[in-house]
């Protein structure tokens, strides 16, 4: 083995730390060569807040449950900053497939390797993030998997997360990509759980993206900018609030989506002035969403679209929705532009807010607003088509039980006085209008099916 020599200047009076720490340095490694030195894991070094990383540990080892998939090469190919076990990275995988896999349609083909990639970057930055992360999909998981939202395990993970976070508040991490993200994860976590401490991490949220300098400044992690905004978008559905960080890219992606022209002449033939008197920039957001409908329609079209594309399309849409009439304002007094509004909203929630055709949480004001307009009298046959796709597309918004068995009844009656008396009948109205036929078809043949077929047991 060739030997090299380097030499450090320790004969002063008095040598500093630095010196004194290359001396040391090049000591052991003479006294170590040959030697294969056994370090033991981070995971298993005690640590300044021991008792939450222990607790976080204790569930990697534990069995997280069937995963539906084999592994991919993403977490086996990740650098991660503390060494996890197996397990750990089944809890990991579980997580992906409830959140990544089954909030966003799988239907549409979108792949989410990538993203997922991303997510691991922001969510896994050092050994502080990576303990919290996986205390945190260990309690989501548990919350898919059994509905154990409020069980002694899963309240211990949030504890343990709480003690993390609060210490890097208090440290120079408090502003970094990873904090951000930890609060995002326990307003997740708070939502799912339907407590109101959500709206307060929230609002710590809001504080810790304006000492960052907004929203825009987070462009260096697309993936959590992404992310933010989605959460903001939730945040104004749910309780009815403009959006705090608007963004709006559609003047980039246009260009991939297929061409949609509506004619919103007056003298037009029938079927075609149902778009008159709608405010010009509702009628601009209809156009960009039957293009994507149009797009989502053509299999050969979509295979270029990739997930964070798709998610800048649902943003911009859905933040431009909300700019346009906000849910807590009042009902727009044009009943047509009423029902294109809140229509082309539940459209919109069935791209990115359903978990296997389940919402995890309650948007009352949504259902509210399409109560409202559905129960208001449509008289012209053109907006008899309107009301029929709003109609079908509250069938996705609400469950078809005994509850909501009016919506079944409204269609029939509609049926009877459009004389429509067949399931391709129905697309050849509906789909005049946003309609992608891949994900919303068998839930729309459904309601239908129950047209004739009477009420559901127990109404």
């Amino acid at each position: 083995m060739k030997k090299t020599f380097q030499f450090v200047d320790g004969s002063g009076a008095k040598v500093d730390k630095v010196t004194r720490k290359s001396i040391r340095s090049h000591v052991m490694k003479d006294r170590n060569a040959g030697k294969t030195v056994h370090r033991r894991s981070r995971l298993e070094l005690p640590t300044p807040c021991d008792d939450s990383r222990k607790e976080a540990r204790k569930s990697n080892e534990e069995d997280s449950g069937p995963v539906a998939r084999n592994l991919g090469n993403v977490l086996r190919t990740f650098p991660f900053p503390v060494e996890l076990s197996e397990s750990s990275l089944k809890s990991i995988d579980q997580f992906f497939i409830f959140i990544t896999e089954k909030m966003y349609p799988s239907q549409l083909g979108l792949s989410s390797d990538g993203y997922k990639h991303d997510w691991l970057v922001t969510t896994f930055i050092d050994a502080d993030a990576a303990y919290c992360s996986l205390a945190l999909m260990a309690s989501t998981n548990a919350f898919f998997s059994s509905g154990g939202i409020s069980s002694s395990k899963a309240l211990s993970y949030l504890s343990n997360t709480f003690s993390l976070v609060q210490r890097r508040m208090q440290g120079e991490e408090a502003l970094s990509d990873s904090t951000l993200c930890m609060v995002m994860m326990l307003i997740l976590q708070e939502q799912i759980r339907h407590e109101k401490a959500s709206r307060i991490h929230y609002e710590g949220l809001r504080k810790l993206i304006e000492l960052r300098g907004g929203l825009s400044r987070l462009k260096s992690c697309s993936t959590l900018l992404l992310k933010m905004s989605k959460m903001d978008i939730l945040y104004a559905l749910r309780y009815g609030e403009p959006v705090l960080f608007y963004r709006d890219r559609m003047s980039e992606i246009r260009s991939m989506l297929p061409s949609i022209e509506i004619n919103y002449s007056p003298g037009a033939t029938s079927g075609q002035h149902q778009y008159d008197g709608i405010n010009t920039d509702l009628r601009d957001i209809l156009v960009d969403v039957m293009s994507i409908a149009a797009l989502f329609n053509s299999p050969p079209s979509r295979r270029n679209l990739d997930i964070k594309t798709f998610l800048e399309i649902v943003i911009s849409i859905c933040c431009r929705l909300i700019r346009f009439r906000p849910l807590q304002s009042p009902k727009p007094e044009c009943r047509r532009e009423a029902a294109y509004h809140i229509g082309l909203i539940t459209f919109m929630t069935t791209l990115f807010l359903q978990w296997d055709n389940r919402r995890i949480q309650g948007y009352h004001l949504i259902s509210r607003r399409l109560r409202e307009v559905l129960d208001e009298e449509f008289d012209a046959r053109d907006d008899d088509n309107l009301l029929l796709w709003l109609l079908f597309v509250a069938s996705l918004w609400f469950k078809t039980t005994s509850v909501s068995y009016w919506l079944v009844l409204r269609i029939r009656r509609l049926a009877v006085r459009f004389q429509i008396d067949s399931w391709s009948r129905v697309c050849d109205s509906i789909c005049q209008f946003p309609w992608i036929n891949i994900l919303h078809d068998q839930t729309g043949r459904a309601v239908w099916d129950l047209v004739y077929q009477g009420p559901p047991d127990g109404h």
